[in-house]
């Protein structure tokens, strides 16, 4: 009997529900509260409900079970961590390759152009030159492009060896798999694309020689397709592009589904185009402008009417106040979330942190705490003498104010009243949706 019990005493070092022995990756052992059941990482999240799967006691949350964690033998790193590393220095070295090709491919194409231009200078064929200096930009456009897509292969070259790391938890063996398989394609990709500016270089060479350097109509025209055609290889662009959401996108469990958002963890793999940066930015110029017209309004009523509230002079006062704080915090607000878009908090030095909190937080936080005060303000100034007020004798000074800034005032505290109750309710209408789903 005694025996018995030391075996039950004994934990197990296998999970009971899926009966795979246990180890310090995706099978890593947690124990659940309150129950203190042990089950494996990966089956912990296969559960479809919140009960422990042995008792169908509801659990609270999970905790490592080190009392089992600490008899495992010593975690080994497992083979495909080699084979990505090897992988990883492959396509390090194509991108270099690629790189040196792209790089010696343009700046043939630009001396030649410029040395076309100057020997056709030399024949007074303005037609012609002009043609060429067209082909230039054409040259130093398409080059452009190509060190962004250059700029974004590598920028995911380093999204890569962030995410390949040795966190089990977060990505399982089937993951790994495909993210070696991104690689792999991104290889193949990267070395298609050396070999097609490779290839572009040698027909560029055999081109000229062909000519003699001589300018002409037909000269201009191949060379021109020479660049036209590298419109067909945008697909390695697009590929590129797609590639910043690897690891991002990998979500082998339902803990940790929330990485498909653009975390603070991810946001540095987070870029934006010239184009995308002027599209957000105009977004938020406009969104501002619509915020602000209502402070606008609250300015330009309580100054045009300063005088005419005897019976609280501080009325129009509040306006004027409250428009500006508004104004004030609706342009800290844009500035702030357009600096947190495009500049993630991680990416700063330790100065440029401080002059963040300093000169861009605290101003924020304390308009935003003076602008609710300012508010409660008005409650005490407005209501209270809601029942007294009138607008038709102007000598009564001890009840007269003007009836635009007194209904004004009134309904704008009315009206952010009801703005609360509408998200109040919207608030719990969405609380009680995730309840009943969870249910």
């Amino acid at each position: 009997m005694t025996s018995d019990l030391t075996i039950k005493s004994e934990p197990k070092f296998e999970c009971e529900l899926c009966i795979e022995n246990y180890n310090n990756f995706d099978r890593k052992p947690f124990s659940l509260v309150p129950c203190g059941h042990a089950i494996c990482f990966s089956c912990f999240n296969s559960l479809q409900k919140p009960n422990c799967p042995f008792c169908r006691t509801k659990y609270e949350s999970k905790i490592p079970n080190w009392e089992i964690i600490k008899r495992l033998p010593k975690p080994t790193i497992p083979i495909i961590y080699y084979q990505i590393e090897i992988k990883m220095n492959s396509l390090n070295s194509v991108t270099a390759e690629l790189n040196t090709n792209i790089d010696l491919f343009f700046s043939n194409a630009k001396n030649k152009a410029q040395m076309t231009i100057t020997d056709n200078s030399n024949e007074n064929n303005e037609d012609l030159n002009e043609k060429l200096k067209t082909l230039l930009k054409l040259i130093d456009h398409k080059h452009q492009q190509t060190i962004e897509v250059h700029e974004n292969l590598r920028k995911t070259f380093d999204n890569l060896k962030k995410k390949i790391d040795l966190d089990e938890n977060k990505y399982s063996n089937e993951n790994l798999k495909l993210i070696k398989n991104d690689i792999e394609i991104v290889i193949a990709k990267t070395m298609e694309k050396s070999n097609f500016f490779s290839q572009k270089k040698t027909q560029l060479e055999q081109l000229f020689k062909e000519y003699n350097s001589k300018p002409n109509e037909e000269l201009i025209k191949k060379f021109e397709n020479i660049f036209f055609e590298m419109d067909s290889t945008n697909s390695f662009n697009q590929h590129i592009a797609s590639l910043f959401s690897i690891g991002n996108s990998i979500s082998p469990n339902n803990e940790i589904a929330s990485e498909n958002l653009p975390t603070e963890d991810n946001l540095d793999a987070l870029t934006f185009s010239s184009r995308q940066k002027l599209t957000v930015v105009t977004i938020i110029f406009f969104t501002l402008i619509i915020f602000i017209i209502y402070p606008l309004a609250m300015i330009v009523i309580g100054a045009l009417h300063l005088g005419e509230c005897p019976i609280n002079f501080l009325i129009p006062i509040w306006l004027i106040v409250g428009g500006s704080s508004n104004i004030l915090g609706d342009v800290l607000t844009a500035v702030l979330i357009s600096y947190l878009l495009f500049r993630t908090f991680r990416q700063r030095s330790f100065g440029e942190k401080l002059l963040f909190v300093f000169f861009l937080l605290m101003p924020f936080l304390m308009v935003q705490v003076f602008t609710i005060a300012w508010f409660f303000t008005g409650n005490a100034w407005i209501y209270p003498i809601y029942n007294q007020v009138q607008s038709e004798n102007k000598l009564n000074s001890s009840t007269y104010c003007n009836q635009t800034v007194f209904n004004f005032s009134f309904w704008t505290l009315n009206i952010v009243y009801i703005l609360f109750a509408i998200m109040l309710i919207i608030g719990n209408l969405v609380c009680c949706c995730i309840c009943f789903l969870k249910k």
